[in-house]
């Protein structure tokens, strides 16, 4: 799937991104401040941080992982090396923590053994795209 002008555009404000993935601006910005990688960290203009739809992928993911219990940290690396591009390239990704170690398997297919969290990436992905969609077509009217 080629990625629209806004994955790579910074087209939403901090408030619009955090609504778009279904968090608080609080912990959107939270992540944004204790995120170890620069090039999620948006771009400021005229005293405003404005992000990116890669961005708000990025973060959907970090949310998704560390509300299944992976540490925050991990998450953001983790959800890094799916939204460094475009549309991922795997359809899953199989979370599962054992022991406080937490394992990471992407592929095309959601079976699973035993326990895991099984995270639908290039469906998460389409939705994001849609809703990034939505709200920059609110914005050009």
């Amino acid at each position: 799937m080629t990625t629209p002008m806004y994955w790579r555009r910074p087209s939403f404000s901090v408030a619009e991104t955090a609504e778009m993935i279904g968090s608080s601006e609080d912990a959107l910005r939270t992540w944004m401040a204790r995120c170890p990688l620069d090039e999620f960290a948006g771009e400021k203009k005229n005293g405003r941080i404005w992000l990116t739809g890669r961005d708000g992928y990025f973060y959907h993911l970090v949310q998704v992982l560390s509300q299944f219990g992976v540490p925050v940290r991990t998450a953001m690396y983790t959800a890094g090396s799916i939204a460094e591009y475009g549309a991922p390239t795997y359809a899953y990704l199989t979370v599962r923590t054992l022991a406080g170690k937490t394992e990471f398997n992407a592929s095309n297919s959601k079976e699973a053994d035993g326990p895991a969290l099984v995270l639908p990436l290039l469906d998460l992905f389409e939705k994001h795209v849609a809703v990034c969609r939505e709200y920059y077509a609110k914005e050009s009217t």
